[in-house]
């Protein structure tokens, strides 16, 4: 998030928590609510719990919206590459997956 409040900070906790207790909706509902009050949620925690209430389309979605803002995100572009595998589109998971191992590799070792 590029500026939080502490409000901000809680719901996300609250979301991280729903997360690991397995309760993808809560998640989602709480990620959701930062972006309806103007907030920038964790993007691939957001992809994450719309993965796992089944919403693919808002998964794929929210993964673009991460990639628009860092298209070198290596864990944003395994998802964008799962997502568009479960899509059929082999040719751009091929791609997505390759940005990833080539920006994985630009990391300091």
């Amino acid at each position: 998030m590029a500026t939080s409040t502490a409000a901000d900070e809680a719901i996300t906790r609250e979301g991280i928590a729903a997360l690991q207790r397995g309760d993808a909706a809560a998640a989602r509902r709480a990620f959701e609510s930062l972006l309806a009050a103007g907030a920038e949620p964790p993007w691939l925690l957001l992809a994450q719990a719309c993965r796992m209430t089944g919403d693919f389309p808002a998964e794929e979605a929210a993964v673009d919206r991460l990639l628009a803002g860092r298209p070198r995100d290596i864990w944003g572009l395994i998802v964008k590459a799962d997502a568009r595998t479960r899509a059929g589109d082999a040719r751009a998971a091929s791609t997505f997956y390759d940005a990833a191992l080539k920006a994985a590799a630009q990391l300091p070792s």
